[in-house]
């Protein structure tokens, strides 16, 4: 019985949730397209769950951030060259931003539904410059679940700065 429970659950989530979709690096951005640019993150110093999402306005999916709506805004009704602007002085505004890098979110057919801008750090700093792990998850409907984390090694040093931080009180 627990088993059987077990397979519909796992059948049921197959049937909600469609393949994660892939990315890779972006070669051009249709200039012919209007964009709307939705910036995720910046709301503090040091918020490393920041990073850019440029979604051609006539595409077919829609985009859900799965972070709370005051972590993130758009701008609607921008050019390529505006949206990408925006893009990328957004991610720049980071500590420690070095440079940015521009992907491709891949649908199912092969072609880019999307376009995400994400900060690269100091290595130094991490470990490794690329710090953010995006998700982008096909739902039914044409819809994306966008859900953002960020790499453990700096989720431990923030907690790290907030427990020195309350120690000085």
């Amino acid at each position: 019985m627990i088993c059987l429970f077990l397979l519909s659950l796992a059948v049921a989530g197959c049937a909600t949730y469609g393949p994660a979709l892939q990315t890779q690096p972006a070669k051009d951005i249709d200039l012919s397209d209007t964009y709307t640019v939705i910036r995720v993150g910046g709301n503090y110093f040091e918020d490393y769950y920041t990073f850019a999402l440029i979604v051609p306005e006539n595409g077919k999916y829609r985009f859900n951030i799965f972070r709370p709506e005051f972590e993130y805004r758009s701008s609607k009704g921008l050019t390529a060259k505006q949206a990408l602007s925006m893009a990328e002085t957004f991610v720049a505004a980071q500590p420690n931003f070095t440079h940015s890098q521009t992907n491709a979110v891949m649908g199912p057919e092969g072609a880019a539904i999307a376009y995400e801008v994400r900060p690269l750090y100091q290595q130094i700093l991490f470990g490794e410059p690329d710090i953010l792990i995006v998700v982008y998850q096909l739902k039914a409907d044409n819809i994306v679940e966008v859900r953002v984390d960020i790499d453990d090694i700096v989720k431990r040093r923030q907690s790290d700065g907030e427990i020195r931080r309350r120690g000085r009180r």
